[in-house]
């Protein structure tokens, strides 16, 4: 992976949620936001993640879209999305579907961006430190 000077340095570091069900694939993610200046919290299934953003208010929410549980990725965004003081909060979708149906269903669940796993972890970073919605 080659990261660009510009890519590599957050102008603003970010309070970042990531909602991801594989542990492995979380403490990656963690680690490399982490590593780009970041401060990264993990949670591993949908009500605690919900339960997170509410506590946290992060700037920035990662969230897998099939959480193993009751509460699927499409849950939390349009949860999150249903109260006024979390409106701020850029969401975005991590999903192994990205068809143009699966993309427009995480837009109306409420997520501002959707990811195709296997991550292109240089454009998530890109778009983390270039929205400017604080």
């Amino acid at each position: 992976m080659s990261i660009s000077s510009q890519t590599a340095n957050p102008i603003v570091s970010r309070r970042i949620l990531v909602i991801e069900d594989n542990l492995d694939s979380a403490e990656v993610l963690q680690t490399y936001l982490e590593i780009h200046g970041h401060e990264i919290t993990v949670r591993h299934d949908g009500q605690s993640g919900i339960d997170c953003v509410r506590e946290l208010v992060p700037d920035v929410v990662i969230c897998d879209i099939s959480l193993s549980g009751e509460i699927d990725g499409y849950n939390v965004a349009e949860e999150i999305r249903r109260h006024d003081h979390l409106r701020s909060i850029f969401l975005i979708a991590l999903s192994g579907y990205g068809r143009s149906e699966d993309k427009e269903k995480s837009r109306a669940a409420g997520f501002d961006s959707h990811f195709v796993k296997p991550t292109d972890f240089d454009a998530l970073l890109e778009l983390i430190n270039s929205f400017d919605r604080l």
